[in-house]
């Protein structure tokens, strides 16, 4: 049997600083790539002049420019539509892969047929790979019911078929595809398609190295508050109340439920689609709904499920307050408009 070509997908802007190691860690991988698709959202740094170095040593390079600035998410769903290979991997220009990152998740993806294949992703800020690199080793959960509150499959971790590509741009027409982009990424849009079916598995090991800058749209909003313990419950618990907080985002929540469900509208064979719909039925009826259906899915909804049922439990209970964490993104977007998505 002919083993699957691959395309890898990178988009690019202002990536001159590290673009030339991730190149470098794709061109070594173990498995064989037959292209890279590069899309450079206009660069004024030197970007494409190190693509072009590239492309004239590499045939499988390829070049293409944006006429527009995009920003992050129309850049990625208009660039997976120049791969042609039956696996695609989308990366990040910063990050740096593994040497067997594909060749294992090629054969996750054969051996349970799966569309979409991701991993665990070991973060790092600055030049240096960390030698004891510290990261969550805890089975995720990234189904839908996660999905609906904060992206749970890391776009620089996928490995999709072009099946499952073909399907969600064949399914939902374009107009309606922007609309719900606006509460969530590329990535989690194709996971949303794949997990409604069941085709979404996790390779618990890091196979990348994930840099995190300052600058980046996902690191800017985030608060160093990921530690559980109970000085940031308690900040967490603080600003979750404000009540100009809570004015902002409430409607920011209520659109991103709205777009899951018409997404998902547009797949009605799915069959693993029924529990997050539940929720979101449950969230426009009223609190009691609500938490009736987060304490139900309760081992669904949080990073991973909690070994006590009981502290699972009242974390759903509390979960409609803490839960306008997740949108801060989304808060920061409805603070400084699409330009904030451009960076």
């Amino acid at each position: 049997m002919t083993s699957p070509s691959v395309s890898i997908v990178i988009c690019t802007y202002n990536g001159a600083q590290y673009i030339r190691e991730q190149l470098d860690s794709i061109l070594a991988q173990t498995y064989p790539i037959s292209e890279i698709v590069v899309q450079d959202d206009q660069s004024k740094d030197g970007t494409k002049e190190i693509l072009e170095q590239y492309a004239l040593n590499d045939s499988r390079i390829k070049i293409f420019t944006t006429t527009d600035r995009l920003g992050i998410n129309n850049n990625f769903i208009t660039a997976i539509d120049r791969a042609t290979c039956d696996l695609i991997a989308w990366s990040d220009q910063d990050d740096i892969w593994r040497p067997d990152k594909i060749e294992k998740q090629v054969k996750a993806l054969k051996e349970q047929d799966l569309w979409i294949s991701f991993h665990i992703t070991v973060p790092f800020k600055g030049d240096e790979v960390p030698k004891n690199p510290d990261y969550d080793k805890r089975m995720p959960n990234f189904g839908l019911e996660r999905t609906l509150f904060l992206g749970s499959v890391p776009g620089h971790t996928m490995l999709f078929t072009k099946e499952l590509r073909d399907k969600a741009r064949n399914s939902v027409p374009d107009e309606k595809l922007r609309k719900i982009g606006e509460s969530y990424y590329y990535d989690a849009m194709l996971s949303i398609v794949a997990n409604a079916y069941g085709k979404v598995g996790c390779i618990v090991e890091p196979l990348d190295y994930h840099r995190r800058l300052i600058t980046s749209v996902s690191e800017s909003n985030r608060k160093n508050l990921s530690k559980r313990n109970l000085p940031n419950a308690i900040r967490k618990l603080i600003r979750n109340l404000k009540p100009e907080y809570r004015r902002v985002v409430k409607p920011l929540i209520e659109k991103r439920f709205d777009n899951m469900a018409n997404l998902l509208g547009y797949f009605p064979d799915a069959p693993f689609s029924k529990d997050a719909l539940k929720i979101i039925s449950a969230y426009k009826k009223g609190y009691f709904f609500f938490i009736t259906e987060l304490i139900r899915n309760r081992d669904k909804i949080f990073f991973s499920k909690e070994r006590s049922t009981i502290i699972a439990s009242g974390r759903a209970l509390f979960f409609p307050i803490t839960m306008y964490d997740y949108f801060s993104i989304s808060y920061k977007f409805a603070q400084n408009g699409a330009e904030e998505f451009k960076k």
